[in-house]
């Protein structure tokens, strides 16, 4: 919820990350981590790379999740 701290999802699931924030805070939201532009609706296939806010910062308002395909690395 708003207030809360921003728990850690980095290399999870984007399906279970996105289930679990829905339930804290209404506005969850997934990006293609490499700025490609692609489609996260297939959430199962795609793993958290970076969250805004990050772990351990205060939820404001809504949440996004960066993340790739399971068979990507995460971009530094």
């Amino acid at each position: 919820m708003p207030g809360d701290e921003m728990p850690g999802y980095i290399g999870r699931n984007l399906m279970d990350a996105m289930d679990q924030m829905a339930a804290l805070t209404g506005e969850v939201t997934a990006v293609d981590a490499t700025g490609a532009g692609r489609s996260t609706d297939n959430e199962n296939n795609w793993r958290v790379c970076a969250t805004t806010p990050a772990a351990g910062e205060v939820i404001e308002d809504s949440v996004v999740f960066e993340a790739v395909p399971n068979e990507e690395k995460c971009t530094d």
